[in-house]
C-alpha cells in the first residue's frame, strides 16, 4: 500500500495556499472523528503519483512528521482547477478498517452491446461513481459493470448494482448508470420499414364487394 509523507502546514510569510502551490506544495487537511482537523502539506507531484496508483477507492497510508506511526486514510475530497484539472487541495480522512464511512466508489463500465458493435447504436455512461455507506473493510475499491448485454435503447440503473452485504447505496436507485441509444438514422430506417410494411398490408387487404 502506498504511503504519503505529510508535514505540518507552514505558517507565516509565504504560507498561504496559493503561495504553497507555486512552490509545488499541496495543501492538505486531515480530518478524524472526534479530533481537530490537522492542516498539513505534501509534495504535489508525489500526491499525484499516489492517486494514480489508487484509481478505485483512494485508500492508502500516510505519515505526519512528528507522529511515530503511519495511519490509514481515504480521500474524502479533491479540488481541481477547472481547465487543466490539476489538484490544488485535498481532504484526507483518518480511518480504521472497522470504521463505518460514507465514500464515493468509482464505476467502471466495460463491454460493447451488439448494437454498438454493428454500428447502429451508441453507448453513454451517465454516472461514474455512487455514494455508499458501510464498514470500510467491506466497501469495494470500484464497481465493474458489463454493458455487453444491453439491447438497443436499454439502460442499467443504480438500483441493479449488487453491493456486499452491509454496504448501503446512498445514490438514487433510479439514476441511470449507462444506456444504449439507437442512432437516429437507424431509428428512421426502422420507422420507414414499418410504414412500408403497413402500406403493403393495406394494399393487399381484400376489398368487400
Amino acid at each position: 500500500m502506498e504511503k504519503l509523507e505529510l508535514k505540518p502546514r507552514e505558517i507565516g510569510l509565504g504560507s498561504k495556499p496559493h503561495q504553497l502551490r507555486k512552490r509545488g506544495v499541496l495543501p492538505v487537511a486531515v480530518v478524524s472523528t472526534g479530533e481537530e482537523t490537522i492542516l498539513a502539506q505534501t509534495d504535489s507531484r508525489v500526491f499525484e503519483e499516489v492517486m494514480k496508483h489508487n484509481e478505485g477507492l483512494a485508500k492508502f497510508m500516510a505519515k505526519l512528521d512528528g507522529e511515530g506511526k503511519a495511519f490509514e486514510v481515504i480521500v474524502k475530497e479533491v479540488q481541481k482547477t477547472a481547465i487543466d484539472r490539476k489538484i490544488i487541495h485535498a481532504v484526507l480522512q483518518r480511518v480504521k478498517e472497522t470504521d463505518t464511512v460514507k465514500v464515493s466508489v468509482p464505476i467502471i463500465v466495460h463491454g460493447d452491446p451488439v448494437g454498438v458493435v454493428k454500428g447502429r447504436s451508441t453507448i453513454a455512461q451517465y454516472t461514474d461513481s455512487i455514494e455508499v455507506k458501510g464498514r470500510l473493510s467491506l466497501i469495494p475499491e470500484s464497481i465493474e459493470i458489463d454493458a455487453s448485454g444491453l439491447n438497443d435503447d436499454d439502460k442499467i440503473l443504480v438500483g441493479s448494482i449488487q453491493l456486499p452485504h452491509g454496504v448501503e447505496c446512498l445514490t438514487s436507485a433510479d439514476a441511470t448508470v449507462v444506456s444504449c441509444h439507437t442512432m437516429r438514422a437507424h431509428a428512421d430506417e426502422g420507422l420507414e420499414e414499418t410504414v412500408e410494411e403497413a402500406e403493403v398490408v393495406e394494399t393487399e387487404a381484400p376489398t368487400e364487394e
